[in-house]
C-alpha cells in the first residue's frame, strides 16, 4: 500500500483553504469529529497482541492529517483569505476538539486511541484541551492510573508525555 502526503501542508491549506465554502467548513468539522471520535479496537489488546488486533475504522494517516488540519485551521495566517461563513477557521477547529474530547468523556479506551494526536488537538484548541486533560482525565485517578499502566500507549513510548 502506498501512502503519499503533502510537501507543505500549509502552503496546501493556503491554496485550499480559500475555497472552501460555509457549508464546506461544516462539512470538515462534522468528518473531523467523526474520524477522530472512532474507537480503536487496538487500544484493549495486551502486549503483542496490539499488534495483530483490527485497526480502527479510519487509517491512522487520515486521522493525523484531520487532526493536523484543525490546528492548521485554528493558526492560518491572514484569516482574511478564508471564507468560513458566520464561524472563523479557528472556531470551527475549536468546536471539533471540543466533541471529539467530550465524547471521550473519562473513557480511558477513547484517550488512548486519540494519544498520538493530542499535540495537534492541543495545538488546534490549548484552552479546549487543557480543561478536557484537567476535567476528565486528571479529575478520574482511575483513568490516569490505566493509562500510567498501559506503557507506550501515549506517544512513543513515554507515558502520559502529551498530558
Amino acid at each position: 500500500r502506498e501512502t503519499w502526503k503533502w510537501t507543505s501542508f500549509t502552503n496546501t491549506w493556503r491554496y485550499l483553504a480559500r475555497h472552501m465554502s460555509s457549508s464546506h467548513w461544516d462539512a470538515f468539522r462534522e468528518a473531523a469529529i467523526k474520524v477522530l471520535s472512532a474507537p480503536d479496537p487496538r487500544v484493549e489488546a495486551e502486549g503483542t497482541a496490539r499488534w495483530l488486533a483490527d485497526p480502527c475504522e479510519y487509517s491512522d494517516d487520515l486521522r493525523e492529517g484531520m487532526a493536523e488540519a484543525l490546528a492548521i485551521a485554528a493558526t492560518f495566517e491572514p484569516k482574511s483569505e478564508l471564507n468560513t461563513g458566520s464561524m472563523s477557521a479557528e472556531t470551527h477547529a475549536l468546536l471539533a476538539v471540543r466533541k471529539t474530547l467530550n465524547d471521550a468523556s473519562s473513557d480511558w479506551k477513547r484517550w488512548a486511541a486519540l494519544s498520538d494526536l493530542l499535540p495537534a488537538l492541543a495545538e488546534a484548541a490549548p484552552g479546549e484541551f487543557l480543561s478536557a486533560v484537567e476535567e476528565r482525565v486528571i479529575a478520574n485517578p482511575a483513568v490516569v492510573q490505566v493509562l500510567f499502566r498501559r506503557s507506550g500507549l501515549f506517544g512513543k513510548g513515554d507515558g502520559l508525555f502529551e498530558l
